[in-house]
């Protein structure tokens, strides 16, 4: 019996090979693209999945008013565990901050090295650190811990352990010995470093070499993240309001929480209503679920749609088979069998093409994915079981609805006419055409905020700039080396201007502080944080920003640094300290901490960071700093150019690599995520779209050809072909209708949701929405005229004579 049913399948798959490819087809891509995807969601969901203790290890956050940071000053975490004994143990993870030059000795070749972290002993504990070699007794000054890739970079096949290296960074120059070698960390972790340095190192003032603000023992400055390991982790919102109104009392700080933040919420969140500091992006990792989602659902959509329309051609034949004794079970045995090797087959073309598409697709997303993230997870459980239910939920309406039809009425020829069976189609249609437009809105609204995104003025110019990494290895004429290099730069005619700096747009400040207030101001002023950016007094003329009030620094105040006891302003921090007019606030002083400063000038604000977030107050310090040096050039014959800055930088600070980046990419990095969204949306809506295109070619057939008679006497009576077209056209235009008017208040409220992310964003145009639904009609429209253009042209004699 089998055999026969079988059969029987592969004999209607060939008797329909045009519905039967189109089928085959939609159902392959729409379960590539949902096992791809889904392998995207995979990934994002297993981040920091893989420690033992995870759900006893909290990340402390700290909130102030409208800021919530997870940089805490790391004095606190010692301090914290001897007043709550519910704190079993604590880590402290000072990232970057150790970010230079490694030199490796004896062999004296030298790395950029930007992968750092101080940290304690427990950290190799609670973050799975897996020790190859050594690591026993990281608690000493001066001892790093390496990576295995990073052994293998430094010191080849031959053994790392107990050798030396030499660290040039802002703490100057430091040798390390090497205690130990690690397996290197997953990919989908969010605390991934090559090095791992003793945090001991800088508890001594010798090593921090005057920057006590890394005092890892302070509690003024707020740098590193800190870890707890509670004892009872449900305790955990209790020991937080507890260490809340503890911090409160020692900083004056009434508005300020604690809050501990578990360690499986720290990538994607504990909801999307979850306010805390995240490394992913929760929405968006629901939102390409849903469109995994929506595809896969438009392929059934489509085998649904073009089976019943199948089926209803088919009636005569279940009425038949009924009428020579044929039991239900039977045929509807028959049609779900069908759908299965349908399903299967294309599932089986859909897994052989994975492969080829995964190296395009893990490009297109930035991540290494493959299918084995599927296997080790519940993901594997909920993909079979999407496709199961969607292969039975596909062939259910021809194999159990048209089968519970009595023989005669199936005879006659009525279900094809009547409303009861073309109102599941229709239902179908108009879900189809809901999502092709809703998908196409979508697309148009996250194309135009990135559009907006790059052509937004943010006050400053960032084309035709390279800026440059400044030198870590620093000998103890470097000051002398700085300004020749500053000198010889001059002297380029290809280097319009430049300037040092301690941060650029685009990647941070110096430092962030408050405590800065007016003389006698509102003890509440000292709350608000200040980005402290040090510039010298070129960096106003190199980005091109608009002095509104004041002066710039001189050079003479650049070269003196924090002595000089001079500031400038952004208009945000002028409004921030209560000026009411920029002019007002220069020559005032100020008060930082139990300094005195004076304002000697006010800039018009700029965009230093993301268009995330809405300009913040910043405060400007002469200073030579070396960490970047830019430069405005036009960059014509770059390779030529960069060879000869190389030169010059080689000969000023030898053993310094020369790193180098275009400031409007390194800006664009901002959005990297957004343009990946913007490419992966695009691409799941094109197919989306294709796939909906194959659907309403094959049904826009099957319409057709259930009017041929009709069109066929119509063109007796002498009907025009536009006249038919019309005719055969207007169905489609009603359910294209109905369906923009489900699909735009869906799209407009999901657009709307994520355009919050953005301090700067686009008004939503209403026109974007009427143009999907038009684009969705033209598409829909010109699959049935093409249809019905061969139908009203061809002979009526025929089509008369086919009844």
């Amino acid at each position: 019996m089998l055999k026969t049913h079988f059969l029987l399948a592969i004999r209607h798959f060939w008797k329909n090979k045009t519905i039967s490819l189109i089928n085959l087809l939609g159902l392959s891509m729409g379960i590539c693209s949902f096992v791809l995807i889904l392998q995207y969601v995979a990934f994002e969901w297993s981040f920091n999945s893989m420690y033992n203790r995870a759900d006893r290890v909290f990340r402390v956050v700290v909130e102030n008013p409208k800021k919530s940071s997870f940089f805490v000053a790391p004095g606190y975490a010692p301090m914290l565990q001897g007043q709550f004994p519910e704190i079993d143990r604590y880590t402290r993870i000072l990232p970057n901050i150790g970010n230079g030059v490694v030199q490796v000795e004896p062999s004296n070749s030298y790395f950029q090295e930007n992968t750092t972290a101080f940290v304690d002993s427990a950290f190799l504990d609670l973050f799975n650190c897996t020790m190859i070699e050594g690591g026993q007794g990281f608690s000493k000054p001066k001892q790093v811990l390496l990576s295995a890739s990073q052994a293998q970079k430094f010191f080849g096949d031959s053994s790392a352990l107990g050798q030396t290296l030499r660290l040039d960074n802002q703490f100057g120059a430091t040798s390390y010995t090497v205690a130990g070698i690690f397996d290197d960390f997953p990919t989908n972790t969010d605390y991934k470093y090559d090095i791992l340095l003793s945090i001991h190192t800088l508890a001594s003032p010798e090593n921090r070499k005057g920057s006590d603000w890394a005092d890892p023992n302070g509690t003024s400055s707020g740098f590193g993240f800190v870890f707890f390991e509670l004892k009872n982790p449900d305790r955990a919102s209790e020991i937080a309001s507890s260490i809340t109104q503890l911090i409160q009392t020692f900083s004056d700080n009434d508005k300020l929480a604690i809050h501990l933040q578990p360690l499986s919420e720290i990538h994607l969140g504990k909801n999307l209503r979850d306010t805390l500091p995240q490394y992913g992006n929760r929405i968006l990792v629901v939102f390409l679920f849903c469109i995994a989602f929506l595809i896969l659902g438009i392929a059934f959509v489509n085998y649904v749609n073009l089976s019943t329309a199948q089926g209803m051609e088919r009636a005569k034949e279940v009425g038949i088979r009924k009428v020579s004794g044929a039991r239900r079970s039977q045929l509807a045995y028959q049609h779900l069998l069908e759908t299965l090797i349908l399903t299967s087959l294309a599932a089986f073309i859909a897994f052989a093409f994975i492969p080829i598409i995964q190296p395009s697709f893990n490009r297109l997303v930035g991540q290494p994915l493959n299918l084995a993230l599927l296997a080790k997870s519940w993901y594997l459980g909920l993909g079979s079981t999407i496709l199961t239910l969607g292969t039975i939920l596909s062939g259910f309406y021809v194999a159990v609805v048209l089968t519970r039809l009595a023989p005669i009425q199936t005879l006659k020829g009525t279900l094809m006419h009547s409303s009861k069976g073309n109102l599941l189609q229709k239902g179908l249609v108009i879900t189809q055409f809901t999502i092709a437009i809703a998908l196409i809105a979508g697309t148009l609204v996250l194309f135009l905020q990135l559009r907006y995104l790059h052509q937004q003025d943010l006050g400053i110019q960032t084309q035709q700039r390279i800026t440059i990494n400044g030198p870590s290895v620093k000998e103890k004429d470097f000051e002398q080396r700085q300004q020749i290099f500053r000198d010889k730069l001059e002297q380029i005619p290809f280097v319009q201007s430049f300037c040092s700096s301690g941060g650029v747009p685009g990647k941070g400040y110096n430092f962030s502080s408050g405590n800065i207030t007016r003389p006698n101001g509102n003890p509440e002023d000292k709350k608000i944080s200040y980005g402290m950016l040090l510039v010298d007094e070129n960096y106003q003329e190199t980005f091109e920003i608009t002095q509104i009030s004041g002066r710039n620094f001189t050079a003479e105040e650049a070269q003196k640094g924090f002595d000089v006891g001079r500031v400038m302003l952004n208009e945000t921090a002028a409004r921030m300290l209560h000026f009411e007019k920029p002019d007002q606030a220069v020559g005032q002083p100020l008060k930082w901490g139990d300094s005195s400063w004076e304002v000697v000038g006010v800039l018009k604000d700029y965009n230093h960071a993301s268009l995330h977030t809405p300009v913040g107050p910043i405060v400007f310090i002469p200073n030579r700093n070396s960490k970047y040096f830019t430069l405005k050039m036009n960059t014509n014959d770059f390779s030529a150019k960069k060879l000869r800055l190389s030169q010059l930088y080689a000969e000023a600070f030898p053993g310094n690599p020369f790193e180098y980046e275009f400031l409007d990419e390194s800006y664009a990095k901002l959005y990297e995520s957004e343009q990946r969204l913007g490419k992966l949306f695009t691409t799941a809506s094109l197919l989306a779209i294709f796939i909906s295109v194959l659907g309403m070619m094959g049904l826009a057939s099957f319409i057709v050809r259930q009017k041929k008679k009709e069109v066929g006497i119509r063109k007796v009576l002498g009907a025009s072909a536009s006249s038919i077209i019309q005719l055969l056209s207007s169905g489609f235009l009603k359910l294209i209708f109905l369906s923009f008017l489900i699909a735009t208040p869906l799209a407009w409220y999901v657009t709307d949701t994520w355009l919050q992310n953005f301090a700067y964003r686009i008004n939503m145009p209403v026109w974007i929405f009427f143009l999907a639904g038009i684009g969705t009609a033209i598409l829909a429209l010109l699959m049935v005229s093409f249809q019905s253009l061969r139908t009203a042209t061809a002979n009526p004699i025929e089509a008369l004579r086919t009844e």
